[in-house]
């Protein structure tokens, strides 16, 4: 038996809107055994309650209307910032307690809607546990970060909502809503949209976009709407699947932009043909529509869009919306009761529970790179608050005190603290070794060489480099099965011939040192400090490139174990397609990560490292680094706020790949870089 609960909600303004759109839906679902609707009256006449009830008779389907005034008093009661003096658009949140379901579940549906397919898949959706399920939203990335998301995270659209409401009850989400609200901010200018996306990170499941179909690509077109809003592909529908929804909608969403809403005077809007024929199907065929004056703003745009090349346009329309929505970010903080940034950060970006085990961390810098370790720091320890003890061990090869104070203080914030560790007993081991020297000295060694000082109690320690940002909690570290190897990396994708540089076959892995984990226990036991010396006495050829990543790879080929790809997600992944990177490097598929592996570690990063040269380090003046915001979001926060962005004086061939990389077309550059990868491979 198929039941599907539908939750409206409307004042009389909007009421014949809302009886279009439920037309739509008995029209479309005929073959449901129950539709009852739930309707949240802020205002509805006589009228039109007449109205809905006569409809809901004629197609057989129930409707229980409910007063919105005790609810608006108890949302008023909380503290809740207004819309436009109202609080209609937080009713269906604070409602959801109350509500007497015969299922788990009901579809909330804004009024500006049309059903055009069955919503069969919605009776059975799984939830996978999350409490509400929701379409992606077309905004503008660069919102996020204003609400205290990041770039990367989902923001989900709440015109159309899918309500758990058994998880809802069960994870007390009413009680989330209030303690976010008391603690952490009282008002958005999205209102409930922000709130819901801010307060259930991590629990909204993913609706296909065919159930939410935002009436704007319509009007723009996919591709053009990817551009406008800077949609981030890992953070929303792919362009295939706006397609096919744009082919086969189940539900429009009549959004206006300079077209208008269809049932507005003068519209242009591209469905109102379809919403013209709806509502004379409906009992609100002679009913007038609302069509409020449109502001200078809408009209400056409408004419814009009618004169502009679309490139033009696109630029000018996205600093519009990122000025206007920046304004009205800033106008919802100026106005909010309460306004605790690192109350959000802190419930929202770190867990509620303690890990017990000690997480031992590794990094290594001299000046010039210690801001950008102190920089990587901060969000390790910031996205890490939920471990009960973080030991930071630092290679100490050069930093100034100032900074090596401001490395301290960092930690302090976070009841952190710092040893550092001496470069003598490594620089002695290599020099004795007679190793070959990288650039002039032994640094990039250090990390490896300076394990076996630690002290005992460290039982397992991962190194990170500088140029990272942390972006999630590092507890599978504690927990990594090492399988009996002494050193754990991710795979990385190099060229074939690094294999042959490297001395190892093609059937062998290729991994990336950025980030390493060791099991110290089985370093010392199979002693592999003193296996790296001879390797490098045995075959100094192979350290030209990468030294202390060869070397690793090399020798302790045997004793390697694979960390998953989260914990060293970089630049390449960023830049460059599955099937570009394949071509590039002349990849087996054995090789590589999945496409969907790689959209999993994209979802959940842990580390984001900034290699790839041909976009800069996030920090250098230069940078055209596509992550850069995320490297920005620290660098603001930090001790370091004030340092300048240096200019970074390039090899010629690392000059003529970022030339490349700006100007020549995409093939042309990939060509480019697969010869630079040759090049550097002699």
């Amino acid at each position: 038996m198929k039941i599907l609960n539908v939750l409206y909600q409307t004042d009389d303004n909007y009421a014949p809107i809302a009886g279009v759109s439920m037309t739509s839906l008995f029209e479309t679902n005929q073959h449901l055994d129950e539709i009852n609707i739930y309707m949240l009256d802020a205002g509805i006449s006589k009228e039109n309650l007449e109205k809905y009830h006569a409809l809901c008779q004629r197609y057989g389907r129930t409707i229980h209307i409910i007063d919105s005034k005790p609810i608006e008093e108890k949302i008023k009661s909380y503290g809740v910032g207004t819309f436009r003096n109202v609080y209609t658009v937080y009713l269906t949140m604070f409602v959801m307690n109350d509500l007497k379901l015969n299922t788990d579940r009901i579809f909330k549906l804004d009024a500006d809607t049309i059903v055009k397919g069955p919503l069969d898949e919605i009776c059975t959706f799984d939830f996978q546990g999350n409490y509400l399920a929701a379409t992606f939203d077309c905004t503008l990335n660069t919102y996020k970060p204003m609400v205290g998301l990041t770039e990367d995270d989902n923001y989900y659209n709440a015109g159309i909502i899918l309500f758990n409401q058994q998880a809802w009850i069960a994870n007390d989400c009413q009680q989330q809503l209030i303690d976010h609200i008391h603690e952490g901010r009282s008002k958005y200018y999205l209102c409930e949209q922000d709130l819901m996306n801010v307060v259930f990170r991590g629990h909204i499941a993913t609706l296909p976009i065919r159930f939410n179909l935002n009436s704007g690509f319509y009007i723009f077109g996919a591709e053009q709407s990817y551009k406008l809003y800077k949609l981030n592909p890992y953070a929303y529908s792919s362009l295939k699947e706006i397609k096919d929804a744009m082919e086969h909608p189940v539900i429009h969403h009549l959004m206006g932009a300079m077209t208008g809403r269809p049932w507005e005077k003068k519209n242009t809007h591209p469905l109102k043909k379809e919403f013209q024929e709806i509502a004379q199907e409906s009992l609100w065929k002679e009913s007038p529509f609302p069509s409020p004056k449109k502001s200078m703003v809408f009209s400056i745009q409408k004419f814009l869009h009618a004169i502009l090349q679309d490139w033009a346009y696109i630029r000018i329309h996205r600093w519009m919306n990122y000025r206007f929505l920046k304004k009205k970010n800033a106008e919802a903080v100026a106005t909010s009761d309460v306004y605790n940034p690192t109350y959000i950060n802190h419930r929202y970006y770190g867990k509620e529970y303690t890990v017990t085990k000690p997480l031992y961390v590794l990094y290594q810098a001299n000046d010039y790179y210690a801001p950008y370790l102190g920089i990587s720091l901060l969000s390790l320890l910031d996205h890490n608050k939920h471990m009960q003890e973080i030991k930071i061990f630092i290679i100490d090869d050069g930093i100034a005190e100032e900074n090596r104070s401001k490395i301290e203080q960092t930690a302090a914030e976070f009841g952190r603290s710092i040893t550092y560790l001496d470069t003598a007993i490594p620089q002695k081991l290599l020099e004795e070794a007679n190793a070959p020297k990288f650039r002039g000295n032994y640094a990039t060694y250090f990390k490896l060489f300076v394990l076996d000082e630690l002290p005992e109690e460290v039982d397992r320690i991962i190194y990170v480099d500088s140029d990272t940002i942390i972006r999630g909690g590092f507890d599978a570290i504690t927990e990594f099965d090492f399988k009996g190897a002494a050193l754990a990396m991710v795979p990385a994708i190099y060229h074939n011939k690094y294999r042959a540089k490297v001395g190892i076959s093609q059937d062998d892995i290729t991994y990336n040192a950025g980030i390493m984990a060791f099991d110290l226990a089985a370093w010392r036991a199979n002693q592999c400090r003193t296996r790296l010396i001879r390797g490098m006495q045995e075959d100094p050829q192979m350290l030209s490139f990468a030294p202390d990543q060869s070397l690793a790879i090399k020798v302790l080929q045997k004793d390697l174990t694979q960390l998953p790809l989260r914990f060293n997600f970089s630049t390449l992944y960023s830049l460059f397609s599955y099937k570009d990177i394949s071509k590039m490097f002349k990849c087996r598929e054995a090789e590589m990560f999945k496409q969907e592996d790689i959209d999993e570690a994209y979802r959940n990063i842990a580390v984001y490292h900034f290699i790839e040269l041909q976009v800069g380090k996030p920090w250098e003046k230069d940078s055209v680094h596509p992550k850069k915001f995320l490297w920005k979001e620290y660098y603001d926060k930090s001790r370091w706020s004030d340092l300048p962005a240096p200019k970074v004086k390039l090899p010629l061939i690392l000059r003529l790949q970022r030339i490349t990389y700006k100007l020549m077309p995409k093939k042309i550059y990939m060509a480019a870089y697969a010869f630079a990868w040759k090049y550097l491979m002699k």
